[in-house]
């Protein structure tokens, strides 16, 4: 019997097979062993190219420690290839060996590409307007042996290549401050490429870029592409496919697709096979060119995990509460998007509606959405029946209400409306579970698990339905250490602070929001405090040194803005206070800002302290 295994071995915190973002990650594994009491004594890294050439061995050391050990060597390089291998030593002096474990590298500079960003110029920008397709032919001489697609937008993107889908990830590349950082995605789509023409593709919305109903055009005034693709062949010669002149672009069958107002998709301007090489493109124009990615705001890999479909299920009932009026029951709040079919004549007009609540009599409330129309509009094709689903936008409900059949004049029933309902969020591994004897405790437990899937979508969001759907600052400190304990949260949050501080002021003083997007509430008690309690939360559950250096500088301009803006340590009153407290006894401001001080003060010292920075560490104890 094997005396014991090593499981889960992580490169970054990230599973075999994903790209490394890091030039120097850390190590991460478990140990899984029958026998009580086993552990860890000693262990060693052994880090080789792609020849074979070892880069770093760490050598037997003795530690008992597996979490977060950081990379010794020299930085990895942009694209560079290897394996990893790991031996663990137990108490007893048994060893186990992972074997080789390969990794690759992204893209770590903007001097890496040699791309240009397009976009289609046809569009008026005042409006939602139709979201805009793209598409490039290639030929190549010989099969690749490998391919790697390097993608990102200002916007959101789907992308193909000769019609097959390019990964399972929704509202990519995600958001941040696009005038700050752009993120960007890497894909193998070795076996997407073959001998002979080939064609990418993709589609853009205007997501949080230049969407988003009222912050329309908030950070530009188009959706706009961003690609490179390079082959690999077998003679070690490399080609590469950019964004740039000579891509053909379009609008087809979405109308506009907005995050807070919803989705218009026409099946009459459908374009089948717009994708493939054999599609005639000649009423395409040229896409529009703009500048060239190296000269952007930095490009960054995706650090966080990307939304994705992360479940499908079934409505619970349908009721029928007045006639001609249908709605589907979830059977709980979800975040996410129908997929529906539908039938009918040609032009029939199908409008899908959401809702978290009903009325007295049974109708669907949807009033707390406010300005956010989330409604869902499709026409039919000329198939009879299609299947919709939306592409560019999501909704938080419960209910939805379907019209359209009502009035097709055909066969076409609501016994023949099929519902599905996708639930999507940022596509986070489940962590832990709880169970009890108690039912109510267990489904408190559940009810808190699903908000965290129906809020951490991209951003930990303080809602998933209506006209915000913001990274409140404060929302997300309170809840870190609960979400770290229901999923593997480290590079969610990670990403998110790096949001946090790019919305800091010069001052020191937190944003309220981030992305910062409001541009007001700045160094709210309890909100701005996210900068240091939730790298402090993540070091506390990974182990992971590497986040608080990261963000240090930053918990210290946070914390000397909170010195000097007090009266002889006291706070001030800021924004929120005792927020939604019912009673009418409400916590004075100044009472939670300095409690929140002296949190602060106190884990800045604790991490100076684990950082070695010895005087900042004595400075910051006596703060507290």
């Amino acid at each position: 019997m094997t005396p014991f295994q090593i499981v889960d071995p992580r490169l970054d915190h990230r599973r075999p097979g994903e790209f490394t973002v890091n030039a120097a990650p850390v190590f991460s594994w478990k140990m899984a062993c029958r026998r009580q009491g086993a552990f860890q004594s000693a262990c060693q890294i052994t880090v080789k190219d792609e020849n074979g050439e070892i880069l770093w061995d760490t050598g037997k050391v003795f530690r008992r420690d597996s979490a977060a050990v950081e990379w010794a060597g020299e930085p990895l390089r942009s694209r560079q290839r290897g394996t990893w291998s790991l031996t663990v030593w137990d108490d007893a002096g048994v060893s186990q060996n992972t074997g080789d474990i390969p990794f690759e590298a992204t893209l770590f500079h903007n001097r890496d590409w040699q791309a240009r960003w397009i976009y289609f110029d046809g569009n008026n920008p005042a409006f939602s307007a139709p979201c805009p397709y793209f598409r490039k032919k290639f030929t190549l001489a010989e099969d690749p042996v490998r391919a790697r697609l390097y993608i990102s937008a200002k916007g959101l993107f789907e992308a193909s290549i000769n019609g097959t889908a390019v990964g399972e990830d929704r509202f990519v590349p995600g958001w941040s401050d696009f005038n700050k950082s752009l993120q960007f995605l890497t894909y193998d789509v070795t076996a997407s490429c073959h001998k002979g023409e080939n064609l990418i593709g993709a589609i853009l919305g205007e997501g949080w870029y230049c969407g988003c109903g009222r912050r329309k055009n908030y950070y530009g005034k188009y959706p706009e592409l961003l690609i490179q693709l390079e082959l690999t062949f077998a003679d070690g010669s490399v080609k590469k496919v950019l964004s740039g002149n000579n891509w053909k672009c379009a609008t087809g069958p979405l109308m506009y697709s907005d995050i807070y107002d919803g989705e218009f998709y026409d099946g009459r301007a459908e374009m089948p096979g717009w994708n493939t090489v054999n599609f005639n493109d000649r009423q395409w124009r040229k896409a529009a060119v703009g500048s060239r990615a190296a000269d952007s705001a930095p490009l960054i890999p995706k650090i966080g995990e990307p939304v994705r479909q992360m479940m499908k299920i079934k409505p619970v009932k349908i009721l029928h509460p007045k006639p001609d009026v249908w709605i589907w029951d979830a059977g709980q709040n979800v975040s996410g998007i129908p997929r529906v079919k539908i039938g009918g004549s040609r032009g029939r007009l199908y409008t899908i509606r959401f809702g978290e609540m009903l009325y007295d009599d049974q109708t669907l409330y949807n009033l707390n959405y406010r300005g956010a129309r989330a409604t869902d509009h499709c026409v039919m094709n000329d198939q009879g029946t299609m299947w919709y689903e939306p592409k560019f936008t999501f909704h938080g409900f419960r209910y939805m209400q379907i019209d359209g059949f009502q009035f097709s004049n055909s066969a076409f029933t609501v016994d023949d409306v099929e519902v599905e309902i996708l639930v999507l969020y940022s596509a986070l591994e489940d962590a832990g579970d709880f169970k009890c004897g108690n039912e109510k405790l267990n489904k408190l437990y559940r009810n808190t698990v699903w908000s965290q899937r129906d809020n951490f979508f991209e951003i930990p969001t303080d809602c998933p339905q209506r006209d915000e759907r913001l990274g409140w600052t404060g929302d997300a400190q309170v809840f870190a250490g609960t979400a770290c304990c229901n999923m593997v949260s480290y590079n969610f949050f990670r990403k998110y602070l790096r949001d946090v501080r790019e919305a800091q002021r010069s001052d020191g003083a937190v944003a309220s929001v981030c992305p910062d997007i409001l541009k007001y509430s700045y160094g709210a008690a309890g909100w701005a405090d996210a900068m240091t309690i939730i790298p402090w939360v993540l070091y506390q559950r990974y182990g992971d040194k590497g986040i608080l250096e990261e963000n240090f500088a930053a918990m210290e301009k946070w914390v000397e803005f909170q010195r000097k803006s007090s009266d002889g340590f006291i706070r001030p009153e800021t924004y929120y206070g005792d927020h939604l407290n019912f009673s009418p006894v409400k916590t004075p401001s100044e009472l939670l800002g300095t409690a929140y001080f002296f949190r602060s003060a106190g884990i800045l010292a604790e991490t100076a302290a684990i950082l070695g920075k010895k005087r900042k560490a004595r400075k910051y104890a006596g703060v507290a």
